[in-house]
């Protein structure tokens, strides 16, 4: 069976062994890079980039090649990963702009409110961007979504050295930091994500956690402080600053995990670290492959992506295996020993076959939109590309040609029409479920979509 990039419900009829079968429930940890290219962290390739503590997770996990975003930027593929659905089906079509009516639905299912549900202690820190109005009773945050504990900006940390626009807990906290110093964004998410596992790893020593650290760097303008700034001394603006930023979030991210395996949570653990989509064009590096953020070619939409789990002896490998950030909800499931809900779709799959070298089973490919750019496709290693009407499609087997260079669509007829079908079939049915919301995506954006790329 060919695989696919997949939608439907997810399956737990997986060999192996899983961090649960010791008897003791595995802790989560959930890390997400704002705007980092494929090609950004010295595990991934990059020539200057100084990130020892993601290269050490490298060292110590898996990393996955083609790992892609359920969105081609921030909102969908945050969507994404908390509900294991394509974001269509929540209405999370494009980023929420502040004021926006749109937001994750209430009634959606999060991986935070489902092993909340069954146990788990939460914690979500970071940047949320899942409501126009985070703070507004009448949409929700990441309290309304199962996390018990949070500190979250609604989209940007303002400004992202000395923020003071971080909500904790549906109030506004103007002054945040351990220092005397103002401190950047990514340390502080990180001290409060360390300060809640201190509390609760005192309070409740044996209950495992869920914790979601979502970073706002790299994303522009870039910002960091000196400290990191002279790490780069000899690349000019806006580099030093860019990759400044990338060094500083590395650096709290090592504090963070340092944290979380001196508590003993390591012990049976998958720790995750990936980013939301590509980089902002002209300052990232998206690692040769073609295009940037808000792009459906793989350069808009293929991330890195780490796992460290301590059920697998593989340690260091690498996987081609096609994932996305979907998967995350079916994975947490499998590992903590539940099922995921069955009164909804659920479109990813869990990636235990893919950390232990295999393969993942899927029944139907993903696809991907944005309203500046194209539908995509992906099934086995074949990608499709098409605008609205299918007046210009183009196709590129991935595996052996992921940069995107060489348009197959018209030695392959039949496979186009096949997979334009299939695209046409799946964009129906999920964007069937989703709701409508107010003059968003606005129409101007909608009016702007980019027509066919050669």
């Amino acid at each position: 069976m060919a695989m696919s990039m997949g939608l439907g419900a997810a399956s737990l009829a997986l060999p192996g062994v899983t961090a649960c079968s010791t008897g003791r429930r595995p802790s989560f940890v959930v890390a997400l890079a704002d705007d980092l290219g494929y090609g950004d962290l010295g595990c991934y390739g990059h020539p200057f980039a100084k990130t020892p503590a993601i290269d050490e997770l490298a060292a110590n996990g898996i990393r996955f090649l083609s790992c892609y975003s359920a969105g081609a930027n921030c909102s969908p593929a945050r969507a994404g990963i908390l509900t294991g659905r394509h974001p269509f089906r929540s209405g999370i079509y494009d980023w929420i702009p502040r004021g926006e009516d749109a937001h994750l639905p209430r009634d959606e299912i999060t991986i935070a409110s489902w092993l909340k549900r069954h146990g788990w202690a939460t914690c979500f820190v970071g940047k949320w961007h899942l409501a126009g109005r985070m703070q507004s009773k009448h949409q929700s945050n990441p309290g309304t979504h199962g996390f018990e504990h949070w500190l979250a900006t609604q989209n940007d940390a303002s400004p992202r050295i000395g923020a003071q626009n971080f909500v904790l807990n549906g109030r506004l906290e103007r002054s945040l930091g351990t220092g005397r110093e103002p401190e950047d964004s990514a340390h502080t998410v990180v001290h409060e994500a360390v300060r809640w596992l201190e509390t609760q790893n005192e309070r409740d020593p044996d209950t495992p956690v869920c914790l979601f650290v979502w970073f706002h760097e790299p994303h522009r303008p870039p910002v960091t402080t000196e400290r990191f700034r002279k790490l780069f001394a000899d690349q000019p603006e806006p580099l030093a600053s860019y990759y400044g930023s990338i060094s500083h979030m590395d650096h709290a991210f090592g504090e963070l995990l340092e944290a979380f395996d001196t508590l003993g949570y390591g012990r049976d653990s998958l720790v995750l670290f990936t980013s939301d989509n590509g980089p902002t064009g002209g300052l990232g590096s998206s690692g040769g492959l073609r295009d940037d953020k808000g792009s459906t070619y793989e350069g808009g939409i293929r991330v890195p992506c780490i796992a460290r789990w301590t059920g697998s002896e593989r340690a260091g490998k690498i996987t081609n295996e096609p994932t996305i950030g979907t998967d995350v909800f079916p994975t947490l499931c499998e590992l903590a020993g539940i099922q995921p809900p069955t009164d909804r779709p659920v479109d990813g799959r869990s990636l235990l076959p893919a950390l232990e070298g295999g393969e993942i089973e899927r029944d139907r490919p993903y696809f991907w939109y944005h309203p500046l750019h194209l539908y995509a496709l992906r099934d086995g290693d074949w990608k499709l590309l098409a605008d609205e009407a299918f007046g210009h499609v183009q196709l590129y087997d991935v595996r052996t040609d992921p940069w995107e260079k060489s348009n197959l669509a018209s030695r392959e007829p039949e496979r186009v029409a096949r997979l334009s079908n299939e695209l046409r079939s799946l964009r129906a049915e999920v964007e069937a479920e989703g709701p409508t919301w107010t003059d968003w995506p606005s129409v101007d954006r909608l009016k702007q979509r980019l027509g066919p790329h050669p």
